[in-house]
């Protein structure tokens, strides 16, 4: 059982990375200065103090018909500007105001400790010093930083919840890279879809010798999917090259959002539709950059860029699937609620709500 207070220690260590997860809106592992009161947030959705990470896994805590809801609070592969780690935080407050059934599904957070970003790129002593605080002394090695525990934390949900669907609310868009291997580990990539709304490719091979980040992830995760073209990229718009070179270099399927915004967003959906059934797939996972709506509707995220998609478009675009195709899971990354004025931050995490309920809001 983990207790809200002191974050910075734990009540106990834990033995597997799913023991790890912290109360939501915790995930952080320093002083919080997000906009939104994490205790207060949890005081009012689950009307207690404690959390107990253990309740989760019994039948009758579980709604099956709403998703698995976990926060991802980091931003350390993300690029120049930062502060999607308050994300997850602020995207559950205003997404509980109108669907407070989706809170019963919440697993908590990732947790984060903020200089770290995946396990590949710490040395031995690095990794033994962050699995000492983590965990209990004596056992094995396991995940400690954020990417590598997202990826085994969810591994575990797939595993011991099948057929569940996951909300994971992040943070930045390197995390849906931890997300796609996760499903292929725990057996649901076969048949499976991607769709990815976003401004930006992510398809650097590595960023500045980096392999795992922001700019990198879709790179690595379309190379999961036996038919590359099941991946399926809408919204670009900011691009070092056009996208005849993306498709023919990785195979997946590019709209550019000059592209699309004029097309009815229910007559896109069924064409994406008529596209994923040519490749025999029958579910999508659904990747969701807040960058990909236009900067004037969301102009709270790290790199917002203008000329893009309407956000009652991308709404009516994530119904239409929704309604005609399994969707196994979802995230929502890149808010920002700590950039902007007031009226900015509001605004963006309302489309990112918005966005949240035209999926899983019925």
């Amino acid at each position: 059982m983990l207790f809200l207070g002191k974050v910075m220690q734990p009540i106990s260590r834990a033995k597997t990375p799913i023991q790890t997860l912290r109360a939501p809106g915790r995930g952080i592992l320093t002083v919080s200065t997000a906009v939104a009161d994490p205790a207060a947030i949890f005081s009012k959705y689950f009307g207690k103090k404690t959390y107990d990470i253990g309740a989760k896994w019994t039948p009758e805590f579980r709604d099956p018909t709403q998703p698995i809801v976990l926060g991802y609070p980091c931003d350390t592969g993300s690029g120049i500007v930062r502060g999607s780690a308050y994300g997850p935080i602020a995207i559950r407050e205003a997404l509980y105001k109108k669907n407070p059934k989706l809170a019963a599904n919440d697993f908590g957070d990732v947790p984060v400790i903020p200089n770290l970003l995946h396990d590949s790129m710490l040395n031995k002593a690095q990794l033994d010093r962050s699995g000492a605080y983590l965990y209990e002394s004596g056992i094995p090695h396991r995940a400690v930083s954020p990417l590598s525990l997202l990826e085994e934390i969810l591994v575990q949900i797939l595993e011991s919840h099948p057929g569940a669907k996951t909300l994971t609310l992040g943070g930045d868009h390197s995390m849906s890279g931890a997300v796609m291997r996760a499903y292929r580990r725990a057996g649901r990539h076969h048949g499976l879809a991607m769709l990815q709304l976003d401004a930006h490719t992510d398809l650097m091979e590595e960023r500045f010798g980096v392999e795992h980040c922001f700019a990198t992830w879709s790179a690595h995760a379309v190379r999961e999917f036996q038919n590359p073209a099941a991946f399926v990229q809408v919204g670009l718009r900011a691009s070092r090259y056009g996208k005849e070179h993306w498709e023919s270099e990785f195979g997946l399927k590019q709209y550019w959002s000059k592209e699309v915004r004029s097309k009815s967003a229910v007559n896109f959906a069924d064409a994406l539709l008529k596209h994923w059934a040519s490749l025999n797939c029958e579910r999508l996972y659904i990747s969701n950059d807040i960058d990909g709506t236009d900067a004037l509707e969301a102009p709270s995220t790290g790199t917002p860029e203008t000329g893009g998609l309407r956000s009652e478009w991308v709404c009516k675009l994530l119904a239409r699937l929704s309604a005609r195709i399994e969707i196994v899971g979802s995230d929502l990354v890149e808010v920002a609620p700590v950039l902007g004025a007031p009226a900015q931050q509001k605004k963006t995490v309302a489309c990112a709500r918005d966005q949240i309920l035209a999926l899983f809001g019925r």
